[in-house]
């Protein structure tokens, strides 16, 4: 509002009884909860502007919608390069009646997990910025951009998990046998790995199903606040070759890359590997749920499970 206008907004707190119009910036309002986590209300009323929301989240949302929609501010891009701030002398508005609540539960392209702000274990930001070259405070930046454009919903933590799960350090040299078998030889994580390429697992192991179920029966336990996590495979192919592996998949090859599948037919190359991978997350679920079983209620789940893998039906390795 400083920027819109050159004027100064002095700020009160709840209680104190100040003149003029007033902007009533507040969560929990009673009418915004009827929409939901989230929902929101922007209203005009008795001359005052009136933001409000079912909880913090939602109460930024109110601001962040009312500067976008009613005073034409937008942030197209993270960083100050990709902010517009019309000019007004003055601001008028209303009446305004204005309830909005998500169409999406889920608003979030970067999951958590490997390369996405891990919230524990070797990956954290720093492989971000290993891998990716991006500073932490660019990342801080995008963080707030994101939650200006209203991103956000259910808390999903995860993508690319095998690292975290299965770390190196602590898997590889005593149980060789938890990675995929490729070209005949266990391809356990070495120098180099980035806790997000390659590093796959011997999904049909049960040993390797038990220790992804207390993973995330320990995230649950650690973090109540989450509605799911991902136990999702790595990116890069290598994925296992083993006989129980492949007994689970289909049969069918894929056709890509201008390639025939035809001609790798019998090979691991190529494979669609589908069904292996909703067998293991399907498992790992089922021991999850016993622990932490799917609340549904008239508001979000306070403690699903929703182990999906994040790539399409198709894999090619």
């Amino acid at each position: 509002m400083r920027k819109i206008t050159g004027a100064e907004f002095p700020i009160r707190a709840a209680g104190e009884k100040p003149r003029g119009a007033l902007i009533v910036v507040g969560a929990d309002s009673a009418r915004a909860r009827q929409l939901g986590p989230e929902g929101f209300r922007i209203d005009t009323e008795s001359g005052n502007l009136l933001l409000s929301g079912a909880d913090e989240a939602s109460t930024e949302f109110a601001v962040y919608t009312f500067l976008e929609k009613y005073l034409g501010v937008r942030r197209f891009w993270p960083g100050e390069l990709g902010e517009v701030v019309p000019r007004q002398s003055s601001v008028t508005v209303g009446p305004i009646h204005d309830a909005q609540k998500p169409d999406f539960k889920w608003r979030n392209r970067g999951p958590g997990g490997a390369l996405w702000g891990a919230t524990s274990g070797p990956t954290e930001m720093r492989a971000r910025e290993r891998v990716m070259g991006i500073s932490a405070e660019h990342q801080r930046e995008v963080a707030r951009w994101e939650k200006r454009n209203k991103w956000g919903g259910w808390k999903i933590y995860g993508g690319h998990s095998l690292g975290e799960i299965f770390p190196p350090e602590k898997y590889a040299a005593a149980h060789p046998e938890y990675y995929a078998l490729v070209n005949g030889k266990r391809d356990a994580p070495g120098p180099g790995y980035d806790y997000k390429h390659r590093g796959q697992t011997c999904s049909s192991n049960l040993a390797v199903v038990e220790i992804a179920a207390n993973w995330v029966n320990a995230f649950f336990d650690s973090h109540p606040d989450y509605q799911a996590v991902h136990v999702t495979l790595n990116d890069g192919g290598g994925f296992c070759e083993c006989d129980l592996c492949r007994r689970l998949d289909s049969g069918r090859l894929l056709k890509s890359a201008g390639i025939d599948a035809q001609e790798t037919k019998g090979s691991a190359k190529n494979r669609v590997i589908t069904d292996r991978i909703f067998t293991f997350v399907n498992q790992v679920s089922e021991r999850v749920q016993r622990r932490h079983p799917v609340i549904t209620s008239s508001r979000w789940p306070t403690r699903a499970t929703c182990c999906l893998p994040s790539e399409s039906a198709s894999i090619p390795t």
